[in-house]
Protein backbone atom coordinates (compact mmCIF):
# COMPACT_ATOMS: atom_id res chain seq x y z
CA UNK A 1 0.00 0.00 0.00
CA UNK A 2 3.09 2.18 0.85
CA UNK A 3 5.03 1.29 -2.78
CA UNK A 4 1.71 2.54 -4.59
CA UNK A 5 1.23 5.83 -2.83
CA UNK A 6 4.59 6.36 -3.41
CA UNK A 7 4.38 5.62 -6.89
CA UNK A 8 0.95 7.97 -7.12
CA UNK A 9 3.09 10.83 -5.83
CA UNK A 10 5.65 10.34 -8.13
CA UNK A 11 3.71 10.03 -10.98
CA UNK A 12 1.70 13.25 -9.81
CA UNK A 13 5.18 15.49 -9.99
CA UNK A 14 5.89 14.08 -12.93
CA UNK A 15 2.44 14.93 -14.64
CA UNK A 16 2.87 18.48 -13.14
CA UNK A 17 6.31 18.80 -14.80
CA UNK A 18 5.15 17.55 -17.84
CA UNK A 19 2.56 19.74 -18.20
CA UNK A 20 5.19 22.76 -17.96
CA UNK A 21 7.21 21.33 -20.62
CA UNK A 22 4.35 21.15 -22.88
CA UNK A 23 3.40 25.16 -21.59
CA UNK A 24 7.34 26.13 -22.49
CA UNK A 25 7.26 24.62 -25.43
CA UNK A 26 4.06 26.54 -26.43
CA UNK A 27 5.40 29.87 -25.13
CA UNK A 28 8.61 29.25 -27.44
CA UNK A 29 6.78 28.18 -30.34
CA UNK A 30 5.05 31.25 -30.52
CA UNK A 31 7.59 33.81 -29.11
CA UNK A 32 11.05 32.02 -30.63
CA UNK A 33 13.05 33.45 -27.61
CA UNK A 34 16.12 30.95 -26.22
CA UNK A 35 15.14 31.40 -22.61
CA UNK A 36 11.80 29.62 -23.18
CA UNK A 37 13.79 27.05 -25.26
CA UNK A 38 16.23 26.14 -22.11
CA UNK A 39 13.59 26.17 -20.00
CA UNK A 40 11.34 23.35 -22.02
CA UNK A 41 14.53 21.98 -22.32
CA UNK A 42 14.93 21.83 -18.59
CA UNK A 43 11.43 20.42 -17.41
CA UNK A 44 11.28 18.16 -20.53
CA UNK A 45 14.78 16.48 -18.74
CA UNK A 46 13.37 16.72 -15.42
CA UNK A 47 10.46 14.70 -16.35
CA UNK A 48 12.10 12.20 -18.11
CA UNK A 49 13.99 11.67 -14.69
CA UNK A 50 11.08 11.59 -12.55
CA UNK A 51 9.66 8.95 -15.14
CA UNK A 52 12.71 6.38 -14.32
CA UNK A 53 12.11 7.27 -10.71
CA UNK A 54 8.46 6.01 -11.38
CA UNK A 55 9.83 3.14 -12.87
CA UNK A 56 11.74 2.35 -10.03
CA UNK A 57 9.16 2.50 -7.37
CA UNK A 58 7.19 -0.09 -9.58
CA UNK A 59 9.97 -3.09 -10.07
CA UNK A 60 12.75 -1.56 -12.38
CA UNK A 61 16.34 -2.72 -11.16
CA UNK A 62 17.72 0.20 -8.99
CA UNK A 63 21.05 1.10 -10.96
CA UNK A 64 18.94 1.86 -14.04
CA UNK A 65 16.19 3.88 -11.98
CA UNK A 66 19.19 5.66 -10.90
CA UNK A 67 20.74 6.50 -13.83
CA UNK A 68 17.46 7.38 -15.48
CA UNK A 69 16.55 9.70 -12.56
CA UNK A 70 19.78 11.47 -11.99
CA UNK A 71 21.79 12.33 -15.37
CA UNK A 72 18.52 13.50 -17.22
CA UNK A 73 17.59 15.94 -13.75
CA UNK A 74 21.40 17.02 -13.79
CA UNK A 75 20.89 17.84 -17.69
CA UNK A 76 17.64 19.41 -16.63
CA UNK A 77 19.15 21.77 -14.05
CA UNK A 78 21.57 22.99 -16.25
CA UNK A 79 19.22 23.74 -18.91
CA UNK A 80 17.11 25.62 -16.66
CA UNK A 81 20.56 27.63 -15.22
CA UNK A 82 20.97 28.52 -18.97
CA UNK A 83 17.58 29.67 -18.96
CA UNK A 84 17.59 31.60 -15.77
CA UNK A 85 21.13 33.49 -17.24
CA UNK A 86 19.56 34.19 -20.34
CA UNK A 87 16.40 35.29 -19.04
CA UNK A 88 18.08 37.68 -17.04
CA UNK A 89 20.69 38.93 -19.59
CA UNK A 90 24.04 37.28 -18.31
CA UNK A 91 26.22 34.57 -19.83
CA UNK A 92 25.91 30.95 -17.91
CA UNK A 93 29.43 30.36 -16.42
CA UNK A 94 31.16 27.69 -17.50
CA UNK A 95 31.73 26.34 -13.96
CA UNK A 96 28.34 25.54 -13.73
CA UNK A 97 28.68 23.30 -16.17
CA UNK A 98 31.97 21.54 -15.42
CA UNK A 99 30.42 21.15 -11.65
CA UNK A 100 27.59 19.24 -13.42
CA UNK A 101 29.42 17.50 -15.36
CA UNK A 102 31.47 15.87 -12.61
CA UNK A 103 28.07 15.21 -10.83
CA UNK A 104 26.95 13.18 -13.68
CA UNK A 105 30.03 11.11 -13.46
CA UNK A 106 30.32 10.68 -9.68
CA UNK A 107 26.99 9.34 -10.07
CA UNK A 108 27.84 7.06 -12.86
CA UNK A 109 30.78 5.62 -11.07
CA UNK A 110 29.17 5.52 -8.08
CA UNK A 111 26.27 3.38 -9.14
CA UNK A 112 28.83 0.97 -10.92
CA UNK A 113 30.85 0.44 -7.20
CA UNK A 114 27.45 0.08 -6.17
CA UNK A 115 28.22 2.33 -3.16
CA UNK A 116 25.15 2.95 -0.85
CA UNK A 117 22.36 5.07 -1.80
CA UNK A 118 23.15 8.50 -0.12
CA UNK A 119 26.55 7.96 -1.95
CA UNK A 120 24.48 7.62 -5.27
CA UNK A 121 22.42 10.22 -4.95
CA UNK A 122 23.46 12.57 -2.51
CA UNK A 123 26.45 14.68 -5.08
CA UNK A 124 23.52 14.69 -8.03
CA UNK A 125 20.40 15.77 -5.63
CA UNK A 126 23.18 18.25 -3.54
CA UNK A 127 23.81 19.81 -6.86
CA UNK A 128 20.35 20.23 -8.22
CA UNK A 129 19.46 22.06 -5.02
CA UNK A 130 22.88 24.71 -5.37
CA UNK A 131 21.48 24.96 -8.98
CA UNK A 132 18.08 25.75 -7.98
CA UNK A 133 19.12 28.04 -4.89
CA UNK A 134 21.48 30.45 -7.25
CA UNK A 135 19.06 30.35 -9.75
CA UNK A 136 16.36 31.40 -7.56
CA UNK A 137 19.08 34.40 -6.01
CA UNK A 138 19.49 35.60 -9.83
CA UNK A 139 16.03 35.78 -10.71
CA UNK A 140 14.98 37.70 -7.68
CA UNK A 141 18.10 40.39 -7.45
CA UNK A 142 18.92 40.08 -11.27
CA UNK A 143 17.57 43.22 -12.25
CA UNK A 144 14.23 42.73 -12.75
CA UNK A 145 13.75 41.72 -8.88
CA UNK A 146 10.70 44.19 -8.82
CA UNK A 147 8.61 42.14 -11.43
CA UNK A 148 5.83 39.66 -9.10
CA UNK A 149 7.16 36.68 -11.42
CA UNK A 150 10.27 36.96 -10.70
CA UNK A 151 10.00 36.62 -6.84
CA UNK A 152 7.76 34.14 -7.05
CA UNK A 153 9.63 31.74 -9.23
CA UNK A 154 12.64 32.73 -7.30
CA UNK A 155 11.48 32.18 -3.73
CA UNK A 156 10.22 28.97 -5.13
CA UNK A 157 13.67 27.95 -6.50
CA UNK A 158 15.25 28.56 -3.12
CA UNK A 159 12.43 26.29 -1.36
CA UNK A 160 13.03 23.53 -4.27
CA UNK A 161 16.61 24.16 -4.13
CA UNK A 162 17.07 22.94 -0.11
CA UNK A 163 14.16 20.42 -0.38
CA UNK A 164 15.97 18.73 -3.00
CA UNK A 165 19.49 18.23 -0.85
CA UNK A 166 17.06 16.96 1.66
CA UNK A 167 16.35 13.61 -0.79
CA UNK A 168 18.89 11.67 -0.30
CA UNK A 169 18.64 11.84 3.40
CA UNK A 170 14.39 11.84 3.98
CA UNK A 171 13.99 9.75 0.55
CA UNK A 172 14.68 5.76 2.60
CA UNK A 173 11.93 6.90 5.24
CA UNK A 174 9.10 5.16 3.68
CA UNK A 175 5.99 7.45 5.54
CA UNK A 176 7.85 10.95 4.40
CA UNK A 177 8.25 10.09 0.36
CA UNK A 178 5.12 10.55 -0.63
CA UNK A 179 5.05 14.09 1.70
CA UNK A 180 8.27 14.91 -0.03
CA UNK A 181 6.90 14.12 -3.78
CA UNK A 182 3.92 16.43 -2.79
CA UNK A 183 5.97 19.17 -1.56
CA UNK A 184 8.19 18.89 -4.60
CA UNK A 185 4.98 18.71 -6.99
CA UNK A 186 4.16 21.89 -5.56
CA UNK A 187 7.12 23.71 -5.52
CA UNK A 188 8.01 23.24 -8.63
CA UNK A 189 4.55 23.89 -10.05
CA UNK A 190 4.82 27.02 -8.33
CA UNK A 191 8.44 27.86 -10.02
CA UNK A 192 7.01 26.98 -13.60
CA UNK A 193 4.04 29.28 -12.68
CA UNK A 194 6.49 32.23 -11.56
CA UNK A 195 8.58 32.00 -14.93
CA UNK A 196 5.11 32.05 -16.89
CA UNK A 197 4.14 35.18 -15.03
CA UNK A 198 7.26 36.77 -15.17
CA UNK A 199 7.57 36.02 -18.93
CA UNK A 200 4.37 37.37 -19.43
CA UNK A 201 5.69 40.25 -17.24
CA UNK A 202 8.19 40.74 -19.54
CA UNK A 203 5.86 40.91 -22.48
CA UNK A 204 3.96 43.12 -21.20
CA UNK A 205 7.16 45.74 -20.30
CA UNK A 206 8.01 45.48 -23.74
CA UNK A 207 4.24 46.19 -25.02
CA UNK A 208 4.14 48.68 -22.80
CA UNK A 209 7.61 50.55 -23.75
CA UNK A 210 6.52 49.87 -27.37
CA UNK A 211 3.42 51.45 -27.16
CA UNK A 212 4.98 54.44 -25.59
CA UNK A 213 7.39 54.72 -28.42
CA UNK A 214 4.89 54.02 -30.95
CA UNK A 215 3.03 57.54 -29.16
CA UNK A 216 5.85 59.57 -28.50
CA UNK A 217 6.51 59.14 -31.86
CA UNK A 218 3.30 59.22 -33.78
CA UNK A 219 2.86 62.45 -31.50
CA UNK A 220 5.78 64.55 -32.26
CA UNK A 221 4.93 64.13 -35.98
CA UNK A 222 3.82 67.43 -38.03
CA UNK A 223 1.02 64.82 -39.40
CA UNK A 224 -2.60 63.51 -39.29
CA UNK A 225 -2.36 60.45 -38.83
CA UNK A 226 -5.96 58.13 -37.68
CA UNK A 227 -6.93 54.73 -37.19
CA UNK A 228 -10.33 53.61 -38.70
CA UNK A 229 -11.80 51.00 -38.89
CA UNK A 230 -12.98 48.69 -42.22
CA UNK A 231 -16.48 50.09 -41.63
CA UNK A 232 -15.21 53.48 -41.81
CA UNK A 233 -15.10 54.47 -38.24
CA UNK A 234 -12.26 56.61 -37.10
CA UNK A 235 -10.79 54.91 -33.58
CA UNK A 236 -7.63 56.92 -33.03
CA UNK A 237 -6.18 60.25 -34.20
CA UNK A 238 -2.39 61.50 -33.87
CA UNK A 239 -0.18 63.77 -35.02
CA UNK A 240 0.27 67.65 -34.08
CA UNK A 241 -1.17 69.20 -37.40
CA UNK A 242 -4.49 69.70 -35.87
CA UNK A 243 -3.53 70.91 -32.27
CA UNK A 244 -0.94 73.30 -34.24
CA UNK A 245 -4.06 74.51 -36.34
CA UNK A 246 -6.13 75.04 -33.28
CA UNK A 247 -8.09 71.91 -33.80
CA UNK A 248 -9.25 69.21 -31.76
CA UNK A 249 -8.34 65.64 -32.61
CA UNK A 250 -11.03 64.50 -29.88
CA UNK A 251 -13.53 65.73 -32.43
CA UNK A 252 -13.02 63.24 -34.70
CA UNK A 253 -13.16 60.58 -32.57
CA UNK A 254 -16.32 57.69 -32.83
CA UNK A 255 -17.20 59.61 -36.06
CA UNK A 256 -18.04 58.29 -39.45
CA UNK A 257 -15.48 59.21 -42.52
CA UNK A 258 -18.54 59.47 -44.20
CA UNK A 259 -19.82 62.16 -42.07
CA UNK A 260 -16.32 64.27 -42.71
CA UNK A 261 -15.50 64.24 -46.22
CA UNK A 262 -17.49 66.42 -48.85
CA UNK A 263 -20.11 64.79 -50.32
CA UNK A 264 -18.43 65.28 -54.16
CA UNK A 265 -15.15 63.49 -52.64
CA UNK A 266 -17.00 60.44 -50.70
CA UNK A 267 -16.46 58.27 -54.33
CA UNK A 268 -12.98 58.48 -54.85
CA UNK A 269 -12.20 58.14 -50.81
CA UNK A 270 -14.13 54.80 -50.44
CA UNK A 271 -11.83 53.78 -53.28
CA UNK A 272 -8.64 54.40 -51.60
CA UNK A 273 -10.12 52.75 -48.38
CA UNK A 274 -11.43 49.50 -50.54
CA UNK A 275 -7.66 49.63 -52.18
CA UNK A 276 -6.45 49.38 -48.81
CA UNK A 277 -8.50 46.64 -47.25
CA UNK A 278 -7.27 44.69 -50.01
CA UNK A 279 -3.96 44.99 -48.90
CA UNK A 280 -2.80 48.25 -51.12
CA UNK A 281 -1.90 51.57 -50.25
CA UNK A 282 -3.34 54.33 -51.80
CA UNK A 283 -3.34 58.06 -52.09
CA UNK A 284 -5.87 60.91 -51.99
CA UNK A 285 -6.22 64.91 -51.63
CA UNK A 286 -8.40 66.57 -49.51
CA UNK A 287 -9.24 70.45 -49.09
CA UNK A 288 -10.07 70.94 -45.59
CA UNK A 289 -11.98 74.10 -44.98
CA UNK A 290 -13.07 75.38 -41.35
CA UNK A 291 -13.54 78.77 -40.36
CA UNK A 292 -10.58 80.77 -41.68
CA UNK A 293 -8.48 78.05 -42.14
CA UNK A 294 -8.00 76.83 -45.57
CA UNK A 295 -5.36 73.74 -45.95
CA UNK A 296 -4.97 70.72 -48.73
CA UNK A 297 -3.43 67.26 -47.20
CA UNK A 298 -2.51 64.50 -49.07
CA UNK A 299 -3.55 61.34 -47.36
CA UNK A 300 -1.41 58.05 -48.00
CA UNK A 301 -3.97 54.77 -47.06
CA UNK A 302 -2.52 51.65 -45.66
CA UNK A 303 -3.49 48.33 -44.44
CA UNK A 304 -3.40 47.47 -40.93
CA UNK A 305 -2.98 43.88 -40.42
CA UNK A 306 -3.56 41.53 -37.52
CA UNK A 307 -0.96 38.58 -35.91
CA UNK A 308 -2.53 36.22 -38.56
CA UNK A 309 -1.59 38.85 -41.48
CA UNK A 310 -5.08 39.19 -42.50
CA UNK A 311 -6.35 43.19 -42.69
CA UNK A 312 -8.00 44.63 -39.41
CA UNK A 313 -8.07 48.29 -40.36
CA UNK A 314 -6.60 50.97 -41.94
CA UNK A 315 -4.25 54.02 -41.36
CA UNK A 316 -4.51 57.05 -43.07
CA UNK A 317 -1.56 59.67 -43.07
CA UNK A 318 -2.50 62.89 -43.62
CA UNK A 319 0.81 65.48 -44.78
CA UNK A 320 -0.01 69.47 -45.45
CA UNK A 321 0.66 70.15 -49.29
CA UNK A 322 -0.40 73.56 -49.38
CA UNK A 323 2.70 75.54 -49.32
CA UNK A 324 3.73 73.28 -52.37
CA UNK A 325 0.61 73.10 -54.16
CA UNK A 326 1.32 76.84 -53.67
CA UNK A 327 4.74 76.69 -54.64
CA UNK A 328 3.66 74.41 -57.68
CA UNK A 329 1.04 77.11 -58.54
CA UNK A 330 3.94 79.64 -59.04
CA UNK A 331 6.25 77.65 -60.55
CA UNK A 332 3.57 77.33 -63.39
CA UNK A 333 2.52 81.03 -63.14
CA UNK A 334 6.63 81.79 -63.62
CA UNK A 335 7.16 79.24 -66.59
CA UNK A 336 3.85 80.22 -68.67
CA UNK A 337 5.37 83.92 -68.10
CA UNK A 338 9.08 82.72 -69.27
CA UNK A 339 7.80 80.34 -72.54
CA UNK A 340 5.94 83.20 -73.21
CA UNK A 341 9.08 85.44 -73.07
CA UNK A 342 11.04 82.80 -74.79
CA UNK A 343 8.05 82.67 -77.35
CA UNK A 344 8.56 86.17 -77.98
CA UNK A 345 12.76 86.58 -78.32
CA UNK A 346 11.88 83.91 -80.65
CA UNK A 347 9.11 85.75 -82.60
CA UNK A 348 11.40 88.96 -82.86
CA UNK A 349 14.71 86.78 -83.76
CA UNK A 350 12.89 85.76 -87.06
CA UNK A 351 11.23 89.29 -87.77
CA UNK A 352 14.78 90.66 -87.47
CA UNK A 353 16.33 87.79 -89.72
CA UNK A 354 13.62 88.20 -92.39
CA UNK A 355 13.91 91.68 -92.06
CA UNK A 356 17.93 91.63 -92.92
CA UNK A 357 16.72 89.17 -95.55
CA UNK A 358 14.42 91.93 -96.84
CA UNK A 359 17.33 94.11 -96.63
CA UNK A 360 19.43 92.24 -98.82
CA UNK A 361 17.00 91.46 -101.62
CA UNK A 362 16.50 95.33 -101.86
CA UNK A 363 19.61 96.03 -101.95
CA UNK A 364 20.18 93.29 -104.61
CA UNK A 365 18.07 95.71 -106.58
CA UNK A 366 19.87 98.22 -106.90
CA UNK A 367 23.07 96.49 -107.84
CA UNK A 368 25.14 98.00 -111.06
CA UNK A 369 26.74 94.90 -111.55
CA UNK A 370 23.95 92.21 -112.27
CA UNK A 371 26.81 89.48 -111.88
CA UNK A 372 26.22 90.21 -107.85
CA UNK A 373 23.28 89.69 -107.40
CA UNK A 374 23.27 85.68 -106.76
CA UNK A 375 25.48 86.50 -104.22
CA UNK A 376 22.85 88.87 -102.06
CA UNK A 377 20.01 85.82 -103.14
CA UNK A 378 21.58 83.43 -101.64
CA UNK A 379 22.69 85.52 -98.65
CA UNK A 380 18.92 86.50 -98.18
CA UNK A 381 18.18 82.56 -98.59
CA UNK A 382 20.68 81.60 -96.06
CA UNK A 383 19.42 83.83 -93.52
CA UNK A 384 15.91 83.22 -94.17
CA UNK A 385 16.99 79.27 -93.38
CA UNK A 386 17.63 80.24 -89.71
CA UNK A 387 14.78 82.35 -89.40
CA UNK A 388 12.84 79.27 -90.01
CA UNK A 389 14.03 77.48 -87.11
CA UNK A 390 13.29 80.25 -84.93
CA UNK A 391 9.36 80.58 -86.51
CA UNK A 392 9.12 76.57 -86.20
CA UNK A 393 10.23 76.89 -82.50
CA UNK A 394 7.95 79.76 -81.81
CA UNK A 395 4.88 77.88 -82.67
CA UNK A 396 6.06 74.42 -80.65
CA UNK A 397 5.44 73.85 -77.28
CA UNK A 398 9.38 72.96 -76.82
CA UNK A 399 11.15 76.21 -76.65
CA UNK A 400 14.55 74.31 -76.18
CA UNK A 401 14.79 71.62 -79.00
CA UNK A 402 13.82 72.10 -83.00
CA UNK A 403 11.77 68.78 -84.76
CA UNK A 404 13.56 68.11 -87.82
CA UNK A 405 10.81 66.46 -89.30
CA UNK A 406 8.87 69.74 -90.45
CA UNK A 407 11.67 71.74 -90.73
CA UNK A 408 13.61 69.88 -93.17
CA UNK A 409 10.08 69.60 -94.82
CA UNK A 410 9.86 73.24 -95.54
CA UNK A 411 13.13 73.94 -96.07
CA UNK A 412 13.74 71.38 -98.73
CA UNK A 413 10.39 72.36 -100.07
CA UNK A 414 10.92 76.04 -100.05
CA UNK A 415 14.72 75.40 -102.07
CA UNK A 416 12.60 73.09 -105.14
CA UNK A 417 10.43 76.16 -105.38
CA UNK A 418 13.33 78.59 -105.07
CA UNK A 419 14.73 76.85 -108.41
CA UNK A 420 11.45 75.70 -109.64
CA UNK A 421 11.38 77.91 -112.90
CA UNK A 422 13.87 76.20 -114.29
CA UNK A 423 13.93 72.67 -112.57
CA UNK A 424 10.03 72.27 -113.11
CA UNK A 425 10.54 68.67 -113.24
CA UNK A 426 13.01 67.58 -110.11
CA UNK A 427 11.41 65.02 -107.44
CA UNK A 428 11.81 66.23 -104.17
CA UNK A 429 11.81 62.90 -101.60
CA UNK A 430 12.28 63.57 -97.96
CA UNK A 431 12.47 60.81 -95.69
CA UNK A 432 13.27 62.47 -91.87
CA UNK A 433 13.36 60.41 -88.64
CA UNK A 434 10.74 61.72 -85.26
CA UNK A 435 13.83 63.67 -83.85
CA UNK A 436 14.18 67.02 -82.18
CA UNK A 437 17.71 68.97 -81.92
CA UNK A 438 18.71 71.69 -79.95
CA UNK A 439 19.15 75.12 -81.45
CA UNK A 440 22.70 74.93 -81.38
CA UNK A 441 22.57 71.82 -83.57
CA UNK A 442 19.43 72.91 -85.75
CA UNK A 443 20.89 76.04 -86.65
CA UNK A 444 23.81 74.53 -88.30
CA UNK A 445 22.30 71.37 -89.46
CA UNK A 446 19.74 73.65 -91.43
CA UNK A 447 21.98 75.87 -93.33
CA UNK A 448 24.23 72.48 -94.40
CA UNK A 449 21.60 71.09 -95.59
CA UNK A 450 20.60 74.27 -96.88
CA UNK A 451 24.11 74.44 -99.02
CA UNK A 452 23.83 71.05 -99.77
CA UNK A 453 20.45 70.72 -101.57
CA UNK A 454 20.92 74.33 -103.30
CA UNK A 455 24.55 72.61 -104.88
CA UNK A 456 22.25 69.87 -105.87
CA UNK A 457 19.23 71.64 -107.60
CA UNK A 458 21.72 74.29 -108.54
CA UNK A 459 24.28 71.65 -110.40
CA UNK A 460 23.34 68.45 -110.53
CA UNK A 461 21.17 68.46 -113.59
CA UNK A 462 22.68 70.95 -116.00
CA UNK A 463 23.30 68.35 -118.59
CA UNK A 464 18.98 67.47 -118.39
CA UNK A 465 15.34 69.04 -116.76
CA UNK A 466 14.73 66.03 -114.62
CA UNK A 467 15.90 63.81 -111.88
CA UNK A 468 15.53 63.08 -108.40
CA UNK A 469 17.03 64.80 -105.11
CA UNK A 470 16.42 62.29 -101.91
CA UNK A 471 16.65 64.07 -98.78
CA UNK A 472 17.09 61.52 -95.49
CA UNK A 473 18.06 62.01 -91.45
CA UNK A 474 17.82 58.93 -89.30
CA UNK A 475 18.78 57.37 -86.15
CA UNK A 476 21.51 55.03 -86.48
CA UNK A 477 22.91 54.02 -82.95
CA UNK A 478 21.41 55.43 -79.71
CA UNK A 479 21.94 59.24 -80.28
CA UNK A 480 24.35 58.80 -83.69
CA UNK A 481 22.45 60.29 -86.78
CA UNK A 482 22.86 60.67 -90.57
CA UNK A 483 22.16 63.20 -92.45
CA UNK A 484 21.94 61.88 -96.42
CA UNK A 485 21.58 63.96 -99.57
CA UNK A 486 21.78 62.33 -102.62
CA UNK A 487 20.66 63.10 -106.56
CA UNK A 488 21.04 61.11 -110.06
CA UNK A 489 22.31 64.03 -111.43
CA UNK A 490 25.69 64.25 -113.66
CA UNK A 491 28.21 63.87 -110.34
CA UNK A 492 30.46 65.96 -108.47
CA UNK A 493 32.13 68.44 -110.32
CA UNK A 494 35.64 69.87 -109.90
CA UNK A 495 34.44 73.31 -107.88
CA UNK A 496 32.61 70.94 -105.54
CA UNK A 497 35.31 69.43 -104.46
CA UNK A 498 36.68 69.80 -100.80
CA UNK A 499 39.63 71.90 -101.67
CA UNK A 500 37.44 74.06 -103.42
CA UNK A 501 37.69 77.90 -101.77
CA UNK A 502 33.95 78.05 -102.95
CA UNK A 503 31.94 79.84 -99.78
CA UNK A 504 29.03 77.07 -99.65
CA UNK A 505 32.08 74.48 -99.86
CA UNK A 506 33.71 76.10 -97.21
CA UNK A 507 30.47 76.59 -95.15
CA UNK A 508 29.37 73.03 -95.49
CA UNK A 509 32.99 71.98 -94.13
CA UNK A 510 32.81 74.48 -91.30
CA UNK A 511 29.53 73.36 -90.62
CA UNK A 512 30.06 69.88 -90.52
CA UNK A 513 32.76 70.15 -88.05
CA UNK A 514 30.61 72.17 -85.86
CA UNK A 515 27.86 69.39 -85.22
CA UNK A 516 31.22 67.10 -84.79
CA UNK A 517 30.38 65.06 -87.48
CA UNK A 518 32.42 63.02 -89.97
CA UNK A 519 31.31 62.20 -93.68
CA UNK A 520 31.69 64.63 -97.24
CA UNK A 521 30.87 64.11 -100.79
CA UNK A 522 31.00 60.61 -103.07
CA UNK A 523 30.07 60.27 -106.65
CA UNK A 524 28.46 57.04 -108.11
CA UNK A 525 25.43 57.27 -109.92
CA UNK A 526 25.15 61.03 -108.98
CA UNK A 527 26.47 62.80 -106.13
CA UNK A 528 25.94 61.55 -102.52
CA UNK A 529 26.42 63.99 -99.44
CA UNK A 530 26.79 61.76 -96.34
CA UNK A 531 27.43 63.39 -92.76
CA UNK A 532 27.26 61.11 -89.45
CA UNK A 533 27.09 63.52 -86.27
CA UNK A 534 25.88 62.85 -82.30
CA UNK A 535 22.61 64.33 -81.00
CA UNK A 536 23.31 66.58 -78.12
CA UNK A 537 21.22 66.67 -75.37
CA UNK A 538 22.02 69.63 -73.94
CA UNK A 539 21.81 73.28 -75.21
CA UNK A 540 25.40 73.57 -75.43
CA UNK A 541 27.54 73.60 -78.31
CA UNK A 542 27.96 70.79 -80.62
CA UNK A 543 31.92 70.72 -80.57
CA UNK A 544 34.70 73.12 -79.78
CA UNK A 545 35.09 73.80 -82.93
CA UNK A 546 34.37 77.43 -84.43
CA UNK A 547 31.59 78.50 -85.29
CA UNK A 548 29.79 80.06 -88.74
CA UNK A 549 26.33 81.41 -87.65
CA UNK A 550 25.12 81.27 -83.74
Amino acid sequence: MMMSTLSSSVLTILLATALLASVFLYLYLRHRERSLFHWFVGWSCVAAGLAFRFAGTVGVAAPVAMLGDTIPSVCGAAFLLAGGYRFIGRRTPRVAYVALSLVVAWTVAAVALDLAFVWQSAPAFVGRGIVYIAMGVLLVTGGRGRLLGNRISGVALMLWGTHAMNYPLLAPVAWFAPIGHAIGTALSFLVGIGLIIAYCDRLWARATASEQTFRAVVRSVDDVMAAVTPDGVITAVYGTWLARHGLRADCLLGRSVDAIVPADRLAEVAAAGATALGGGVAEVTLHLSHGELERDLLFRVAPVRGDSGSVTGVVATGRDITGFLETERALHAKLAENRVLLQEVHHRVKNNMQIMASLLSLQAMRLKHRDDLPLFEESARRIETMASVHELLYNTNDLSHVPMRPFVHDLTTRLRETYCGVLDSIELRVDVDDVDLILDQAVPCGQLMHEVVSNAFKHAFTDRSSGTVSVTLKETDGEALELRVTDDGVGISADLRPTANSLGVQLIELLGHQLGGAGGYSNGNGTTYTLRFRRECSTRAATAGPKVLV
